[in-house]
């Protein structure tokens, strides 16, 4: 069954196919940090309500075949092929130690604010073998790709959701104190429009 998702002011489609290979696509990446990289940093926040919120999540858990406990909050570290990517103009040692700092960061991150993390690449994303070597990454089977992160301009994305249903949406490489800000905050903004599934209602702030 066909159903609409709403994050923010992006309308997303879950669709029951989504359990197919994804496949790569190719384009030349800007590994510069200029104004096209910039623009591709993109944040959207909001508040889910309870029954969106359980949807996602236990769609979320279904990809990834895990149970997430209820009062635990969720961080996404997702990668993709992009067009814009500074850490495509590293090497292989420099990625690899830039992935397993992203690790631990995340990792003690999660520690301090009872969440659980998951690493997620696409299968365009490069280097495809350093983040299949790793056990802790899992490939997408084109879920993330086309129902959660459905921007593809930046090769770095998180989404963290939290079990009162405020969510952080966040494309680009240099985010964990976005992260950590997020974590810290006791309440989401002030809302006019809560998040609706069956609807395309959009989340406002009041003014």
């Amino acid at each position: 069954m066909k159903y609409l998702l709403i994050l923010s002011i992006i309308s997303l489609k879950i669709l029951p196919s989504y359990g197919q290979d994804a496949k790569p696509s190719k384009f030349e990446t800007n590994i510069k940090l200029n104004a096209r990289y910039l623009a591709s940093v993109r944040v959207f926040s909001g508040k889910l309500d309870s029954t969106t919120y359980k949807t996602i999540k236990k769609d979320i858990e279904n990809e990834l075949n895990v149970e997430i406990q209820a009062n635990t909050a969720i961080l996404i570290n997702y990668v993709q092929g992009a067009s814009n990517c500074l850490l495509a103009g590293l090497n292989d040692t420099d990625v690899s130690r830039v992935i397993d700092n992203k690790k631990r960061i995340s990792s003690q991150l999660c520690m301090a604010n009872n969440a659980i993390d998951f690493f997620v690449f696409y299968p365009n994303a490069d280097p495809k073998e350093l983040f299949q070597k790793r056990d802790y990454f899992k490939k997408d089977s084109g879920f993330f790709y086309e129902n959660i992160f459905t921007l593809h301009d930046n090769c770095d994305a998180f989404l963290i959701l939290k079990p009162n249903g405020d969510f952080l949406k966040y494309y680009g490489e240099d985010y964990f104190s976005q992260v950590e800000k997020f974590f810290k905050r006791k309440r989401s903004p002030n809302l006019k429009t809560s998040v609706s599934l069956f609807s395309t209602t959009v989340t406002k702030k009041s003014r």
